[in-house]
């Protein structure tokens, strides 16, 4: 799982600036300078039955879609511009709404992913208003699969094994604008769903 702030996409590019990065191979602590180390609630699983030869690190972290998840500093997700990225996938006896992220402050501001809402799989931001909801076809999966979201300045992408597969100009809110606090990996912000259970994530 990796967070980057995408402000200066010419220094992205030559310094690969990453805001924080988790390998999950026994650990939850962030591989970068910034020392963002994430606090795992409940008992931390690691697996090294899926492997991809693309993941870095050699194991995975299972969340059992009820009672452990992530929490980050609430600087991951703080960002007016960002990308974020993961492997991941699912578990099916979980229901839909899982999350891969939820960034928030509660029932009315906040940004999640969920890779099935039942019809889709949907980026979600709200901040006081409306909802704002990227769609794209549903991601489940038994096998890893990488995840990339960018929010720019102009445009929100979502990215599925390299490949784009949703994009809008639509979306105008932006993390910083409601300044998350809670920042979990795998658990949502407050109960707004019946079901939001935790996918698996490398």
């Amino acid at each position: 799982f990796k967070a980057r702030p995408t402000t200066d996409f010419a220094r992205e590019a030559l310094f690969n600036v990453l805001d924080s990065e988790y390998e999950f191979d026994d650990s939850s602590i962030d591989n970068t300078e910034n020392y963002f180390d994430a606090a795992m609630n409940g008992t931390a699983t690691y697996s090294s039955s899926i492997k991809s030869r693309l993941k870095s690190g050699e194991k995975y972290l299972s969340l059992n879609g009820s009672d452990n998840y992530l929490s980050l500093p609430y600087q991951v997700g703080n960002q007016s511009e960002m990308t974020i990225c993961t492997w991941f996938y699912t578990i099916s006896s979980h229901g839909n709404w899982q999350r891969i992220f939820d960034f928030g402050n509660g029932t009315d501001h906040y940004m999640f992913f969920t890779p099935n809402s039942g019809s889709d799989a949907r980026l979600v931001l709200k901040n006081g208003g409306d909802e704002q909801i990227l769609k794209a076809p549903k991601m489940n999966s038994t096998t890893m699969k990488h995840l990339a979201i960018t929010i720019g300045a102009d445009s929100v992408c979502i990215y599925l094994d390299g490949e784009l597969v949703a994009s809008t100009s639509d979306i105008t809110i932006r993390p910083s604008d409601f300044k998350p606090v809670l920042c979990y990996i795998g658990k949502d912000c407050e109960c707004r769903d019946t079901e939001s259970e935790n996918a698996q994530h490398a």
